[in-house]
């Protein structure tokens, strides 16, 4: 029976509304929920804002109370009340910023996990943040205003449901007798779909104790429990199949932009060859032919997480571009540690090791590690701004961690998951430093191509220690000089080159950031002399 398109919407709002227990009642190639679905943006021209949507704001404390987490905004390790009608009341907020995407956590339903990447069921919206109907709104409203929304989601496992029992959590090779279990609980609450209630889709090793152990048989960190979590056999055809169809669902009934997908590093390759390609065949066959696939693969490496983008590892397509883990290295070293910033002249090396590095995205703090401001001394501030600098003028796609804009600096998780509105009060500031620091560099790179899509040239580079860096992104029609200081003292950079027929002798560069400094590039030569204070970025555009 061919159904009309209202008729079908009416069927999928049934199910929804009855509960889907199996992928089987998931078409192959769902049907969206609107006639027409929002359009993929070219991503190299974004700027992603990422949120923890329970810390951000709680826009409707009706809903604190369901789902499987305790309410209990007291605890770090609780639920605090953030949900999708928060983050649609904060979106000026995020929009004033100058970002243009966001990027929220995992949005299916969890087992006693705030943060989201503890799926109980695979095929229903956590009601705890609103449910679908809350997220389409939330969708909604951040198309209408320019900008676009990317959904983190799993399939390296599900909320830990299952025990050994033996009773251990070590590693075992061969595996172990395992069953159902829930933790004290009255309730038995079991997967879904149904599907995944079956013991044999899970690896059942216990805990992963060998994190990158590439080639063994097996191998620990792609068959192991993610801190305990259940690891599926995405090895197995009926894994990768219910993968498709939930994901393909999931597009199908948001309309939303992009995937950030966890724990890339802990699943098979052959699972990604069958599952990207059939995520972006889908999305374009409904309009959104740009729809953004970025991964999770935590390893210093570029020639690993490269790897895993485009058709770099060989066969088919797989991510587009990833969390650029390698370059957060960088950025730890050059901008927290001292290191000698000639150090990112080493990692920009290795760019030929993605498909696209315009298409990795670039960040410092995140979720799973201390904010850059942690432990910081009295300059801390304004290394953090050198640092943000380099964020928004670096190759790449820039991406801040809620909360840096409002100097937020807790340590391991969850103190680095701070409740944006808590006990502290109220940390949405429009007129914070920070804030207004990441607009004017926003501004910039939206209103400077070459920012967004220039060829990255090293200029200078001190390589004894911290100092001056000097780097240029270049066009066809222009060059810009972008040059920060990661000392605490003034210092300064001789004969820094630059493009002869597009930063030509006697012409005059201007800081972008407000500065005022204005520097003539050489009459012999097309090269300047450059002065920065302690921990300065200038910008510098021909006049």
């Amino acid at each position: 029976m061919v159904l009309r398109p209202f008729a079908f919407v009416a069927v999928c709002a049934l199910l929804q509304q009855s509960g889907l227990s199996s992928v089987k009642q998931l078409p192959d190639k769902p049907r969206p929920f609107r006639s027409r679905m929002h359009a993929s943006p070219d991503w190299r021209d974004q700027s992603i804002y990422f949120v923890m949507t329970d810390r951000f704001f709680d826009g409707d404390p009706a809903n604190n109370q369901r789902g499987y987490s305790t309410f209990e905004k007291a605890n770090p390790h609780g639920a605090h009340g953030g949900d999708f009608r928060g983050l649609i009341r904060k979106l000026d907020y995020i929009k004033g910023l100058g970002a243009t995407a966001i990027w929220v956590t995992p949005v299916l339903q969890n087992y006693e996990a705030y943060h989201g990447y503890a799926t109980c069921n695979f095929l229903e919206i956590e009601p705890r943040l609103g449910g679908l109907k809350d997220l389409r709104e939330f969708v909604a409203e951040a198309h209408a205003r320019g900008m676009y929304v990317i959904l983190d989601v799993v399939v390296n496992h599900q909320a830990d449901l299952i025990y050994p029992k033996d009773g251990t959590t070590g590693y075992r090779e061969e595996g172990r007798e395992q069953d159902w279990y829930h933790r004290g609980r009255k309730e038995r609450v079991m997967p879904l779909p149904v599907e995944f209630q079956d013991l044999r889709l899970f690896h059942n090793h216990g805990d992963i104790d060998r994190w990158d152990d590439y080639g063994a048989t097996p191998c620990h960190t792609e068959t192991g429990d993610f801190r305990g979590l259940d690891d599926f056999k995405t090895e197995l055809p009926e894994v990768r199949d219910a993968m498709v169809r939930i994901y393909r669902y999931l597009i199908a009934q948001t309309d939303v932009d992009g995937f950030r997908v966890d724990t890339a590093k802990h699943v098979n390759s052959e699972f990604w060859q069958a599952w990207c390609p059939a995520i972006h065949e889908y999305a374009a066959s409904i309009g959104k032919r740009q729809f953004f696939l970025f991964g999770e693969f935590w390893h210093g490496d570029d020639a690993r997480v490269g790897a895993c983008t485009g058709t770099r590892g060989g066969g088919k397509f797989l991510f587009d571009g990833m969390l650029h883990f390698p370059m957060w290295n960088t950025f730890k070293e050059v901008f927290r540690e001292g290191m000698e910033p000639e150090a990112i002249t080493r990692r920009m090396q290795f760019a030929k090791e993605y498909h696209d590095d315009l298409l990795n995205v670039l960040f410092f703090d995140n979720h799973d590690m201390p904010r850059f401001l942690n432990g910081m001394g009295t300059d801390g501030w304004a290394r953090l701004k050198a640092a943000l600098g380099f964020l928004y003028t670096a190759r790449g796609i820039p991406c801040l961690y809620y909360g840096t804009e409002q100097g937020f600096s807790g340590g391991e998780d969850p103190w680095n998951r701070e409740d944006m509105c808590g006990a502290n009060g109220d940390h949405f500031n429009p007129r914070h430093e920070l804030y207004e620091w990441v607009a004017k560099l926003n501004k910039l790179r939206r209103e400077a191509e070459p920012l967004r899509r220039g060829e990255f040239v090293a200029r200078w580079g001190e390589s004894a220690g911290p100092g001056v860096y000097a780097f240029s992104r270049v066009t066809p029609t222009e060059e810009i000089l972008v040059a920060f200081n990661t000392s605490g003292e003034t210092r300064t950079a001789t004969n820094v080159p630059l493009e002869r027929k597009l930063s030509p002798p006697g012409a005059i560069l201007v800081d972008a950031l407000g500065s005022k400094e204005a520097v003539q590039v050489d009459a012999g030569r097309a090269q300047v002399d450059l002065t920065l204070p302690a921990y300065g970025v200038r910008v510098y555009r021909r006049r």
